[in-house]
């Protein structure tokens, strides 16, 4: 389950925070572009963010 602050919660109560494995942040308008390079696995993305506006 993700909790505040985009942490993972555990089950056990141990939080593990996910922010440091986006890679890469992308607007909404450019989600085919974010698609692309996840996609095609370029530049070390290993996961991608899609934020609105």
């Amino acid at each position: 389950m993700i909790g505040k602050g985009g942490r993972f919660q555990h089950g056990e109560g141990i939080q593990v925070g996910l922010s440091p494995m986006v890679t890469h942040r992308f607007k909404l308008d450019d989600i085919v572009a974010a698609y692309d390079l996840f996609s095609h696995q370029r530049d070390g993305v290993l996961k991608v963010a899609i934020k609105p506006g």
